[in-house]
């Protein structure tokens, strides 16, 4: 709401500073134990992919082990 404009830098940096907001919560065992760092990764990929893909679940389901 303040007009800044939002570049792919800038969301990757709110991206990283929710993602530490997060970590505090849950904490340092939760957080390397699940899936954080590879959902904060693709969270990244898909927003600022030149190209959107069609549904946005298709990439997290090639992330299933």
């Amino acid at each position: 709401s303040n007009g800044q404009l939002v570049t792919k830098a800038f969301f990757a940096t709110l991206l990283e500073q929710e993602a530490e907001v997060v970590f505090a919560e849950v904490g340092a065992e939760v957080w390397h134990s699940q899936n954080f760092e590879r959902a904060k990764a693709l969270l990244l990929d898909i927003t600022t992919a030149d190209e959107l893909v069609d549904f946005l679940t298709l990439p997290a389901y090639q992330l299933l082990d």
